[in-house]
């Protein structure tokens, strides 16, 4: 004997828990830019009441309002520190696998957008520690003009992707 409500799948638990949550709100807020990609999760907990439970959920949900975003506006390629505190640059995200002969040129641009004097003082504290190659991740995010400052947000938001060595 099934116990399962006929009509009412995994499927549709996962659409209602969706609606239900703030996370099409959210989705709107980016569209009109009433929040940024980069809007601190506090500022968001006022936004949103639906998300005063706890900050992870608010990380969750703006997670996945970006992803969400990125269909409407595009998505970059950002590139931080290995700390994952400042942003660097950002690329063209073409959709492809970063292997691709035609990803080359974005990636290219996503090394040169490293800053030389944090490049040049990180390898020389990794020297000491006896190590030279430091670790820079590379996100997918929502097209934004993002400042160095925004790195820790786009790690907490953003896509993981992969990392390079230099």
């Amino acid at each position: 004997m099934s116990r399962k409500i006929p009509g009412i799948d995994s499927i549709y638990r996962m659409e209602r828990a969706a609606l239900s949550s703030p996370i099409p709100e959210m989705t709107e807020g980016l569209i009109a830019k009433h929040i940024t990609p980069v809007t601190e999760p506090g500022i968001l907990r006022m936004h949103y009441p639906k998300t005063r439970t706890s900050e992870s959920d608010v990380v969750a949900c703006m997670r996945h309002a970006c992803r969400a975003y990125t269909r409407t506006i595009g998505s970059v390629l950002v590139v931080t520190d290995h700390l994952e505190t400042l942003a660097f640059g950002t690329a063209e995200d073409l959709g492809l696998d970063l292997d691709t002969r035609e990803m080359q040129p974005a990636l290219k641009a996503l090394i040169n957008s490293i800053d030389p004097d944090h490049l040049a003082t990180t390898r020389a504290a990794r020297n000491a520690e006896g190590s030279s190659k430091v670790e820079y991740p590379i996100y997918a995010m929502p097209a934004y003009p993002y400042a160095a400052q925004d790195g820790k947000l786009v790690a907490t938001y953003g896509t993981y992707l992969a990392s390079f060595r230099l």
